[in-house]
């Protein structure tokens, strides 16, 4: 399952590409070509633009309008409709960057490349396989957060589940 976000949803992109989907971005561009490459690419277009998801309409593309008051609500609202799993696996995981795929790296290949604090307390290293991004992940204070928005994205996501069952 392939992806496209309009510029308003760059946060969205992250979230899917850590999640492990392709997921592709393209900010500052008119509709007219994210519809030629949603349509090139065979992606879905996500967006938060009414007027956009109108044409895409007309265009008979995949598309979905974004109505989510936060991350944990839209990315439910995906699971739901597209069957996304919702749980980080980093051997799945792509760069959340650049969308590149990411890899084990050992901490001594990293030492000079990360905060010597964070080589004290952390031990599991990921790198993008991109040269030109070359971004190095681990699990920071930022885990927490990021597990406390999937955790309730999921119960948002057995409820969407729930109530379509009941109709």
């Amino acid at each position: 399952m392939k992806f496209i976000t309009d510029s308003m949803l760059g946060s969205l992109t992250r979230w899917l590409r850590l999640l492990g989907y392709d997921a592709k971005y393209l900010r500052d561009c008119d509709d007219q070509l994210l519809i030629e490459e949603a349509s090139k690419e065979r992606r879905i277009l996500l967006t938060k633009d009414v007027e956009l998801f109108k044409l895409a309409r007309k265009k008979d593309l995949e598309i979905m309008l974004i109505k989510g008051r936060d991350k944990a609500e839209i990315l439910a609202q995906l699971a739901n409709r597209y069957k996304l799993k919702l749980e980080i696996d980093p051997i799945l995981s792509k760069c959340p960057t650049c969308g590149s795929s990411i890899k084990d790296v050992s901490k001594e290949n990293v030492n000079d490349k990360v905060p010597i604090s964070t080589l004290k307390i952390q031990n599991r290293f990921w790198i993008c396989t991109n040269n030109e991004c070359s971004k190095i992940y681990w699990y920071g204070s930022h885990w927490e957060k990021i597990k406390k928005v999937l955790a309730r994205a999921n119960v948002i996501a057995g409820r969407l589940s729930e109530c379509q069952n009941q109709t």
